[in-house]
């Protein structure tokens, strides 16, 4: 029932992907590629090319947003934040956004 391969098949983007499979499998994922545990063109003909550089990019926002502890503590930070165009900020901002377009952290 639903696997990683029904991914690929079905042309599910990388929202989708956490949506479905969570947090740890993406981060797994991804923590496997840079490590060179897995090629990229393994990645790619497992799960489908459109999705390996958004789901690095949800990855890394997800490890941001829980460095702060949480998406509700991240979105206090923004908000409270005396620096609201600091790069951090922005940086924050943005992955603030794409944790909540997975649910909200799933």
């Amino acid at each position: 029932m639903g696997g990683p391969a029904d991914a690929r098949r079905g042309g599910v983007n990388a929202v989708e992907f956490v949506e479905k499979f969570g947090w740890d499998l993406a981060q797994r994922d991804v923590v496997c590629l840079e490590t060179g545990f897995i090629t990229k063109k393994d990645f790619l003909d497992h799960y489908g090319f459109e999705i390996l550089d958004d789901l690095k990019r949800l990855v890394e926002s997800w490890e941001l947003v829980e460095s702060k502890g949480g998406l509700a503590k991240a979105r206090e930070w923004v908000e409270k934040t005396c620096f609201p165009l600091s790069d951090n900020t922005i940086r924050l901002k943005r992955a603030v956004y794409d944790v909540e377009s997975v649910g909200g952290g799933v």
